[in-house]
């Protein structure tokens, strides 16, 4: 009788309803972070797109019914208050806030440039060829921005929590990097950092939360190789790996492909939804194996 039960309620519980959840998500109107928003879509939501170009959000909102395009910029206090004040005069609360707005960083030129002299005195090349400029902003929007942009609706989020009852929770979602688990520079040894320290800002806030009681999950979700703006569309991405001309010298996933939009919007409705309920702190590998192959 107690396995009939269990089935019959496996049966009844839909893993990735997200009906009646109002969703954010930075750097929405391309990429990743469009995917994303596509796929709380599709399962119910109400989603906030945000970004400094409004255009973008505006295009995006019109391909794609059930977007609501939000101006917003990661790296300033006043616009986080600003739009989390729009969200609480129209919402009322908060029930899943993706962090995927990111930057990557310039190649570090004598890690990447193979027909550079050769140099015993890498440290010191590195000094004088890095800008400080460039590792202030990639940590300023991949590490820090998280954490205000967080803080700054955790209010909306609690109260999406606890509109939904006893032991509901809020999901915040931070999107990393396979890049943050490597030891490999991959010619950018600032932009794996920024997203190591993303991954320990996760942990970190999903600890304080919860050993305060504070309703609100903070999870992440570390991609592999996906289409973007940066990487180009899938098919010539795919094309290029099959040649074996995808940026010579990159170390590549055994699934010798690039990542599908539903298989990295799947991960992320399911850690939305109360299927992802139980998990807190923890960081999923979406990479199709890249971690596997890369020191």
């Amino acid at each position: 009788m107690a396995i009939a039960d269990d089935l019959q309620s496996l049966k009844s519980f839909h893993t990735n309803n997200l009906s009646g959840r109002v969703a954010l998500v930075t750097g929405g109107g391309t990429g990743v972070g469009l995917t994303i928003a596509r796929g709380f879509v599709a399962n119910g939501a109400k989603v906030y797109i945000t970004g400094r170009r409004e255009d973008v959000l505006k295009q995006a909102a019109e391909q794609t019914v059930g977007l609501i395009p939000l101006k917003m910029d990661i790296r300033d206090n006043e616009s986080i208050a600003h739009a989390a004040g729009i969200l609480e005069r129209e919402e009322g609360k908060l029930d899943v806030l993706v962090n995927n707005a990111g930057v990557v960083t310039p190649a570090s030129p004598f890690l990447s440039d193979k027909s550079a002299p050769k140099n015993s005195r890498l440290g010191l090349s590195l000094f004088q060829s890095e800008s400080s400029e460039d590792w202030q902003d990639a940590f300023a929007t991949n590490t820090i921005a998280p954490f205000f942009t967080t803080t700054g609706f955790s209010d909306l989020l609690e109260k999406g929590a606890r509109m939904r009852g006893d032991h509901a929770t809020s999901s915040v979602i931070n999107i990393s990097s396979a890049a943050s688990s490597f030891h490999s520079s991959l010619n950018s040894i600032a932009y794996g950092t920024t997203k190591a320290g993303l991954d320990h800002l996760t942990g970190t806030l999903a600890r304080e939360f919860a050993i305060h009681k504070v309703p609100v999950r903070v999870n992440g979700i570390a991609p592999g190789l996906f289409p973007s703006e940066i990487t180009g569309v899938q098919e010539e991405i795919d094309r290029q790996i099959k040649e074996g001309t995808f940026r010579r010298g990159t170390v590549l996933p055994p699934i010798e492909r690039s990542g599908r939009g539903e298989e990295i919007a799947s991960a992320a409705v399911w850690l939305a939804s109360d299927g992802g309920a139980y998990t807190n702190g923890v960081t999923l590998r979406i990479d199709g194996g890249l971690a596997l192959v890369t020191p």
